[in-house]
């Protein structure tokens, strides 16, 4: 019984300095995490998201990942941060013997945070940060999807009765009055946020049914069903075809995308008014 109970505590980090507080190094590292935004997934008390059920593709899912419930597997559970020192190999497959592979040489597409941006110094912080993550930290910063306010990308917006800030995943519902489920999820969307609105609006003539107010330099994406002429929405003139397609239950989606500077931002309701666009957020490098 005294070896099981152990197993839910976190050893002491071995990386930390002798009196057991972390290093400079490690310091600067826990800013970088934040200005990652590393705890959209990794935060809270546990490290992880993973009480939420959602799931993720950081690019390591692969056709020998095999399949689940005979389909492609959507995602896989985030682990917990805490002990990280302790558990290496890395990633569900075990791929990566060192974080740096985790973080550079297993994330070329960028969805397993913006890591490659980061100067040689800045990465051997943040790793320095992560070694050192044992039981005496305080939790991490919590994302909380849905609730105003607490969105990584819309901190502040009006309206906020009609619509959620949602993260986009697999089996994220489109609307939430109606059930219309992400089913398929292209890897440009991966890290994204999901504006969820009500079917009961889309007939709305309302010209500002959304505003937002982007704390970031963000592209947004519209997707349109597939079938329905390829036509930008309103607002979105200029905006590029994005070679990738959604699907949403099992009809298919385009996607059109434009780059939007940090600040105000409207969406109003396609132009037809027989069907409401579904909108996506991701910050722009």
């Amino acid at each position: 019984a005294l070896y099981v109970s152990s197993l839910s505590r976190v050893p002491a980090s071995p990386y930390r300095n002798s009196d057991g507080t972390m290093t400079a190094e490690a310091k600067a590292g826990e800013k970088i995490f934040n200005q990652l935004s590393c705890y959209t997934c990794h935060g809270g008390q546990a490290y992880t998201d993973s009480a939420s059920l959602y799931l993720h593709d950081v690019g390591t899912i692969r056709a020998a990942t095999g399949n689940r419930l005979g389909q492609k597997i959507p995602g896989l559970d985030t682990p917990t941060l805490r002990g990280l020192w302790a558990t290496a190999p890395y990633l569900h497959d075990g791929s990566a013997a060192i974080l740096k592979e985790v973080l550079i040489d297993k994330n070329k597409k960028g969805l397993h945070g913006d890591t490659l941006k980061l100067s040689e110094v800045e990465l051997e912080q943040l790793m320095a940060y992560l070694l050192q993550l044992d039981e005496s930290n305080a939790p991490a910063q919590s994302y909380s999807p849905g609730k105003s306010g607490q969105s990584i990308l819309v901190p502040s917006f009006v309206d906020g009765d009609n619509f959620k800030i949602l993260k986009t995943q697999v089996g994220v519902s489109v609307y939430s009055d109606k059930d219309l489920k992400l089913t398929q999820l292209p890897d440009v969307l991966q890290g994204s946020e999901l504006v969820q609105t009500r079917d009961a609006d889309k007939k709305s003539g309302n010209s500002a049914l959304i505003n937002l107010n982007l704390a970031y330099k963000s592209r947004i994406f519209i997707a349109f069903p597939k079938g329905k002429k390829k036509r930008a929405p309103r607002g979105f003139a200029g905006c590029k075809t994005v070679n990738k397609t959604l699907k949403i239950n099992a009809q298919e989606y385009y996607l059109f995308s434009k780059s939007h500077a940090a600040g105000p931002v409207i969406l109003a309701n396609a132009h037809n008014k027989n069907f409401m666009y579904f909108a996506f957020i991701k910050k722009d490098k």
